[in-house]
């Protein structure tokens, strides 16, 4: 992760909401969102949905971040494309199956947002 716990710590606070507040607006437990800023723990995709939802930043920033997407100018557009179906496949493959309805919007939502931004590249 590259600092993204201080990141998202200093987005919080810049907007003035408790880890309490926080926990409350994303579902998941205060002391998870601790360990996050806290660089203990890696967040998973969902919480940085919620994340950059209600801190107004890109999800692909905290993705990106968190180690989930690599860097905009660090790799070749082949390479990249690689690395996010390898991405793909360790993070939401494997847990498919176990994803309620929100989880599946949620992955679709987001490949639609992969795809919309590709399809922008290219004209």
């Amino acid at each position: 992760m590259s600092e993204l716990g201080s990141y998202i710590k200093e987005l919080r606070k810049k907007m003035g909401l408790s880890l309490g507040k926080v926990a409350q607006s994303t579902g998941f437990s205060r002391s998870y969102i601790y360990y996050i800023e806290e660089e203990k723990k890696k967040p998973n995709p969902t919480l940085l949905r919620k994340l950059a939802e209600l801190y107004r930043v890109r999800p692909d920033d905290l993705f990106v971040r968190a180690g989930y997407l690599p860097g905009p100018l660090s790799e070749s557009a082949e390479e990249r494309l690689r690395h996010l179906s390898r991405q793909f496949e360790a993070v939401f493959l494997d847990n498919l199956a176990g994803l309620n309805e929100e989880g599946r919007r949620e992955l679709e939502q987001y490949l639609e947002y992969i795809s919309s931004k590709e399809r922008y590249r290219k004209t």
